[in-house]
């Protein structure tokens, strides 16, 4: 082995060899291959640790033109000084020219990494920004916003000072005269706002500049007691005497305290009713044993409303104004938070809700210990959101009743449970048929028994509906049981919607007779099914034929080429379906299918009329245009510039006046001068604008 070396020493001393790029090499071979083997990937790796990193961008580096992996961007060294990578920077900085941006310098401060801070600045010329400066400051980096503001003497603005922590706050005010002009009443209200009571008590001693009403009234909705305290103690502002309103509902009676004892401080019977609202009870007793303004039925009302059991028990029993009809009503509709019924008017949502929520327990005890009562939309709600338990008690325990909306809705959402109760115990009924409603759901047992509560003309009334939703279990059930006779042109319908399981079910059980008395049906289906483009139903029918050699003749071409439907008249074409015209080729040039165009034209005999190609002209298909020219003989006629030019497609009007000889009527320059297209006027012959065009000629 040592004799090895010896010799690969003499012979590369013999080598014009450079020992960097020697280096590099060996340093690669023995290099494993990265985690991240692509500069992209390195931008977006999760968790990066900065020895990985360097390993994968050292490979990156020597591998990149041996694999094709390109040249990484400048945000390399972007995100590897956001990181704190200085390794990573320095070996970028050494051996790649693609630099970096100011943010490189900027999230480096942001995060704290002062070394890579320093590097940046000694051997690059990028710079940073102000936001270096404010994000340090923010995020409390003290030794990065010196060394910005000393050593790389960046400008900053009054924002640095806005977030500053108090350590740079500090240094702000002893040694950095020169952002005199930035301290504003801004820095103490952020402080007082977010309850930064170091700041505050700092800046009162240190500082002229205080804080606002408006940054007290965030403080306090804030919860920050200490330093609201501290600001009401230490100034005499005015702040808005009804403040303790808006703050009762937010849960904090150490703040509702707080503001009680200042004598600045006022309220009225909106504070106990945003308390109960929110379910904060302790600040409900707070204030009906601390102050007199008491509170209104909207206190109890809306506790109900809530579910809020414990506030509504403590209301009645220590309160005299009591509560209204809403109250149990909206206890059933506040059980249904998915459902939209009980919208809160008055009172916000607070921060909290420390009240127990048992919207069926407020019910039962408003019924026992309240004469209020409730009125019908309680078993409405109920009944509709399916809960059957309400459902029961309000039958059982209540005397207003119900709407006819309960059955109805109860149908309408398939709670079979809640219809066969209400059928069974109340009157009302349903003023729309609930077949009507229940054709439309999903809930096979609802349907079956609405349908035997219904005659047969009120549930065929209803098929439309049924065979919208394409619901087969509904149909076997109807056909099997009896109900009513299907009328034929339930097949059309059902070709028309896409459903093959239901054309098969009616082809194959409940039509048969029908068909085989009128085959015509099968041809009107067809046609359907192909406007509609439903090739699954074509492929039925044509399953089904009595002879493999048998041939529909229809004008489902016709009608699939008119909608654009390539597929299906493909289909009908290779699948030996009659009864194509030149309407298939005019009104696809019409709708812009080009591809239809092209096909009939290929594969058909029909051919077009000059219709195809005015149509097209019309409405702006300039490759169908140009396709009938070239390929078709039919031409077009005066119309195709005319309508054209009507409707302002340019570059169709210039084809057509380039290539064909058909020419123009009166119609195209009245059209185009009272629409205003000079881009078309300009194009058509003999035409000249004198008060558009100077030189009185179009292109003058």
């Amino acid at each position: 082995m040592a004799i090895a070396v010896v010799i690969a020493r003499r012979v590369l001393q013999t080598q014009d060899v450079q020992e960097e790029a020697l280096a590099l090499s060996v340093a690669s071979f023995l290099l494993p291959r990265p985690k991240y083997p692509s500069w992209n990937d390195l931008l977006h790796a999760e968790d990066p640790v900065e020895a990985e990193t360097l390993r994968d961008i050292q490979w990156l580096h020597a591998h990149a033109d041996e694999f094709g992996l390109g040249v990484p961007s400048y945000r390399v060294m972007d995100r590897a000084a956001r990181n704190g990578f200085l390794s990573v920077v320095r070996f970028l900085h050494e051996h790649r020219s693609e630099g970096c941006s100011f943010r490189a310098m900027d999230k480096a401060a942001k995060y704290g990494h002062l070394d890579v801070v320093c590097f940046l600045h000694e051997h690059r010329h990028e710079g940073c920004m102000p936001d270096a400066v404010n994000d340090a400051a923010m995020f409390g980096h003290l030794d990065v916003v010196r060394y910005l503001i000393e050593e790389v003497q960046v400008v900053f603005y009054d924002v640095a000072l806005h977030w500053a922590t108090f350590e740079v706050l500090k240094y702000f005010h002893l040694h950095v005269p020169h952002a005199n002009p930035m301290w504003s009443a801004r820095v103490i209200g952020n402080a007082v706002v977010y309850g930064h009571l170091d700041i505050v008590q700092w800046y009162y001693e240190h500082r002229p500049e205080r804080c606002s009403s408006e940054d007290l009234e965030r403080a306090v909705e804030c919860g920050n007691v200490n330093t609201v305290k501290f600001v009401l103690q230490h100034t005499d502002m005015e702040y808005p005497r009804h403040l303790l309103d808006r703050v009762a509902g937010y849960g904090d009676v150490e703040m509702v305290r707080l503001l009680h004892e200042d004598p600045r401080t006022e309220c009225t019977t909106v504070a106990m009713d945003a308390a109960a609202a929110n379910g904060a009870l302790d600040v409900v007793r707070f204030l009906l044993e601390h102050r007199t303004e008491g509170c209104t039925s909207d206190a109890m009302d809306e506790a109900a409303a809530e579910g809020y059991i414990d506030i509504v028990r403590y209301l009645h029993e220590h309160r005299a104004e009591g509560c209204t009809t809403d109250a149990m009503d909206n206890a059933v509709k506040g059980k249904y938070p998915d459902n939209s019924h009980y919208t809160r008017l008055r009172f916000p949502n607070g921060p909290m809700a420390v009240s127990r929520q048992d919207h069926f327990a407020v019910v039962r005890y408003l019924n026992e210990h309240r004469s209020e009562g409730c009125t019908r939309t309680a078993l409405d709600v109920a009944a509709e959101n399916g809960d059957l338990e309400m459902v029961r008690y309000l039958r059982e325990h209540r005397s207003e009743g119900c709407s006819m909306n309960a059955l109805c809705k109860a149908a309408a959402n398939r709670h079979l449970n809640v219809v066969q109760f209400l059928h069974e115990n109340r009157t009302e009924g349903c003023e729309t048929p609930m077949i009507d409603i229940t054709v439309t759901r999903r809930r096979s047992d609802v349907k079956r028994f609405v349908c035997e509560l219904h005659e047969g003309e009120k549930v065929k009334s209803a098929l439309v509906n049924i065979l919208q939703t394409g619901d087969l279990h509904m149909i076997r059930y109807l056909y099997e049981h009896r109900v009513m006779e299907f009328p034929p042109w339930m097949l059309n319908e059902a070709a028309k919607l896409g459903f093959r399981d239901l054309v098969t079910y009616l082809v194959e059980h409940c039509l048969v007779d029908v068909i085989a008395a009128k085959p015509q049906l099968v041809r009107y289906a067809i046609e359907k099914a192909a406007f509609e483009g439903h090739v699954h139903v074509l492929e039925y029918f044509d399953s089904k034929k009595p002879d493999p050699s048998h041939v529909y003749a229809t004008k489902a071409m016709d009608h699939a080429a008119a909608q654009g439907h390539y597929k299906v008249v493909k289909y009908l074409h290779f699948h030996g379906h009659e009864g194509c015209t030149t309407a298939a080729m005019d009104l696809a040039a019409a709708r812009g299918s080009w591809y239809i165009v092209r096909f009939l034209s290929e594969y058909r005999s029909e051919g077009c009329t000059t219709k195809a190609m005015d149509k097209a002209a019309a409405n702006g298909h300039l490759d169908v245009v140009r396709y009938l020219h070239e390929h078709r003989s039919e031409g077009c006629t005066v119309d195709a510039i005319d309508q054209a030019a009507a409707n302002g497609h340019v570059s169709v009007v210039k084809f057509l006046l380039d290539h064909r000889t058909e020419g123009h009527s009166p119609k195209a320059i009245q059209a185009a001068r009272k629409n205003k297209y000079m881009g078309i006027l300009a194009l058509l012959p003999d035409y000249s604008v004198p008060w558009k065009y100077p030189g009185g000629k179009p292109g003058q």
